[in-house]
């Protein structure tokens, strides 16, 4: 997410494309902690807010994997 150009967000969305979040770097969210997950959520919302005024519904983690842990923190 960090490599989307604004315009290109904005354009998309504006569009009426569903965009959603897949974490700011693209780490494997297993080897992460609560507060580092939560910290990759967290930008990937404050960049999208800034530029839709809005927050992604939906998230896809990386490499599809995830657990009880990354459910709670995302």
């Amino acid at each position: 997410m960090k490599h989307i150009p604004h315009a290109l967000l904005k354009y998309a969305y504006g569009d009426g494309h569903q965009v959603g979040s897949y974490t700011w770097s693209h780490q494997n969210l297993l080897n992460l902690s609560w507060d580092q997950i939560h910290d990759k959520m967290w930008c990937v919302e404050r960049k999208f807010r800034r530029n839709t005024g809005t927050t992604p519904a939906f998230m896809r983690p990386p490499y599809g994997s995830y657990s009880t842990l990354v459910l709670d923190a995302s």
